[in-house]
């Protein structure tokens, strides 16, 4: 139960960590966003070692959390 919800706060954390990095784009500019949202999923993957598995999701997820706060302004 506990890792389960150790891998739910993960890949929350990868989502809002994507969606973070995406505020250094239009309309927003904030250039520092983005260095720092990647150095926070590279802290992410380093913590987790050799899985593979959780290599992929947690990297869906950062990218799904960068395209859909990416993406928010076109509509």
């Amino acid at each position: 139960m506990i890792l389960k919800l150790m891998q739910k706060n993960k890949i929350i954390s990868a989502i809002l960590a994507g969606a973070f990095g995406a505020l250094a784009f239009a309309p927003v500019y904030f250039v520092l966003a983005l260095p720092i949202s990647l150095s926070i999923f590279y802290l992410m993957l380093e913590e987790i070692g050799e899985k593979k598995k959780e290599f992929f999701w947690l990297g869906f997820a950062f990218g799904l959390g960068h395209f859909l706060a990416g993406t928010y302004w076109i509509a």
